[in-house]
């Protein structure tokens, strides 16, 4: 940045960048350029950068990479193959992200992207069903479940499934794990 400045110093000036920076992913989300500036950053020194929509696919390609990673243990999970969906329900604010759109219209070659449910309004709609559930509506039925399957890293890597997805959170399972190693 500046010589001698270092920003990690100043929460206020992290809490700046950090919110310039999700203004940035959300304008990336819709177009292929954006310029960050965050003004009196820290001591009276004013913050600019210019970010496309490449490096910002590059800055967080790891992330990228685990979005895939989930949507195929989903799919294996289901005992579904990516050639037999043809819908894709977008939900949830990274869902506008257009690295994560062109990434899931790629591995699903027969699906379309639905994008019919505003990404800030999904949470609201389960919440809603919470509430109702919580008053006595009782024509919903609201089960609570552990949605991602719980799974153990073993030796050599390879992954073991402890509880499949969607059980309801007061399934019980045992099973056998110690470390590979004394730590």
């Amino acid at each position: 940045m500046h010589e001698g400045k270092d920003v990690t110093t100043s929460m206020k000036a992290i809490d700046r960048l950090r919110k310039a920076c999700k203004e940035a992913k959300l304008t990336l989300s819709s177009a292929v350029f954006t310029n960050m500036e965050v003004d009196s950053l820290l001591d009276s020194i004013d913050f600019s950068a210019n970010i496309a929509w490449i490096q910002f696919g590059q800055i967080y390609s790891d992330l990228f990479s685990q979005v895939m990673d989930l949507v195929e243990t989903v799919l294996s999970d289901a005992r579904l193959s990516n050639v037999v969906v043809h819908e894709i329900l977008l939900v949830g604010g990274s869902m506008r992200i257009l690295k994560v759109q062109k990434m899931l219209q790629k591995f699903f070659t027969a699906g379309k992207l639905n994008k019919c449910i505003n990404p800030n309004e999904a949470v609201v709609y389960g919440a809603t069903l919470l509430a109702a559930n919580l008053t006595g509506d009782k024509s919903l039925i609201l089960l609570e479940v552990t949605s991602p399957s719980l799974r153990a890293k073993t030796e050599g890597g390879v992954m073991s499934t402890v509880m499949k997805c969607n059980p309801r959170s007061s399934t019980k399972r045992e099973g056998f794990y110690r470390t590979a190693q004394d730590s």
